[in-house]
């Protein structure tokens, strides 16, 4: 399957809050934490919600919650 990975950092008190977004956003994303101890997440995608992804980013941003992309990837997801 065709999918977008996007790799985001979020503060530890929020990572409940931001996977619960994405699982109540009719599921947009399939958010992951890979790494509970340095808080990043994965969110696995289909391409065509990739805008939608980043514009719930910029809104979880104004509601201060300091969210880094640090990698993207398209392709393949096993």
């Amino acid at each position: 399957m065709e999918a977008k990975k996007i790799i985001i950092r979020v503060p530890k008190e929020d990572i409940q809050y931001v996977t619960g977004i994405f699982d109540g956003h009719a599921r947009m994303a399939v958010p992951r934490t890979i790494d509970k101890k340095e808080s990043i997440l994965e969110l696995i995608a289909s391409p065509f919600y990739v805008d939608d992804i980043y514009e719930v980013l910029e809104s979880l941003k104004g509601e201060g919650i300091d969210i880094k992309v640090i990698d993207k990837y398209e392709g393949e997801i096993d």
